[in-house]
């Protein structure tokens, strides 16, 4: 399996976008996969330079509803004219976000809702078994940790109030393989210690690796929180994480410090397992 980094927040060159954001290339022995689009249409200049051919991808999946995760879609349709792109069925919803608790929200943050219900997009509810080795589920309950950035994300109630967001418009990837499962999460907001423990529950095995932000980019750096968190993936299982994006650089070099097997990725980073 080969993984290509197209869009994330720093990058390995000056020659290659850097976004806020996340968008990731996926060879297996069997499939082509684009996991998240990032912002915009950086990543189709992107792939060009890292030769990636976007037009061979079978299919594409979107975490969830977040512009930084979707906005590229539109980009990834004038080069691919085929491939289903797989996406929560709540993933247009109405999200927003603020700066802090005492703030009112104040950005949209969600995907651009005139592409719902176009005919290549794919609404889920529950898991699928995409083949034999590949997985997309959802339902993931925040049980250890929730995450508390998470108060600062919105999304609008049945009756047009914001309330904080629950994140059941999340999806994940699991890649079955000879040498371990691959977790893919897109931010993890529902905390990645809950979704490894999802992911084992439904496969029965913990995955050898883990790929993607981890939301953690507002904590404390040293705090309680960040300290437990990092307790908690050390205790995981999980033999090698490869975050990025929202888990933030000074995040990262704290839990560094505590859990092995922990790498930073970033546009242009190639995987390869």
């Amino acid at each position: 399996m080969r993984i290509t980094v197209l869009v994330e927040n720093t990058r390995l060159s000056d020659d290659l976008a850097a976004r806020h954001g996340l968008s990731l290339y996926i060879e297996t022995a069997n499939e082509r996969i684009l996991f998240d689009t990032g912002v915009d249409d950086s990543l189709v200049g992107n792939a060009k330079k890292l030769k990636v051919d976007l037009s061979l991808v079978d299919f594409a999946v979107i975490s969830h509803g977040h512009y930084d995760h979707g906005g590229g879609i539109p980009a990834f349709f004038t080069v691919n004219s085929h491939a289903p792109v797989y996406i929560h069925e709540k993933a247009f919803g109405s999200f927003y976000s603020t700066k802090s608790v005492e703030a009112p929200p104040h950005k949209y943050i969600g995907i651009d809702p005139d592409l719902k219900g176009h005919p290549r997009l794919i609404p889920l509810h529950e898991d699928r078994w995409l083949s034999p080795s590949l997985l997309l589920f959802t339902g993931v309950a925040q049980k250890k940790l929730p995450i508390e950035s998470n108060r600062l994300l919105f999304t609008t109630s049945s009756d047009g109030s914001l309330v904080n967001d629950d994140f059941v418009h999340e999806m994940n990837l699991v890649i079955r393989g000879k040498h371990g499962d691959t977790l893919i999460c897109g931010c993890a907001h529902n905390g990645v210690v809950n979704i490894i423990d999802h992911c084992r529950g439904l496969t029965g095995a913990v995955p050898s690796r883990v790929i993607g932000g981890f939301h953690l980019s507002h904590e404390q750096i040293g705090g309680q929180f960040l300290s437990a968190y990092a307790d908690m993936l050390k205790e995981s299982g999980v033999e090698s994480f490869y975050t990025c994006h929202c888990t933030g650089e000074s995040q990262f070099a704290f839990l560094n410090t505590i859990v092995q097997g922990l790498s930073y990725i970033r546009t242009g980073t190639v995987l390869e397992f």
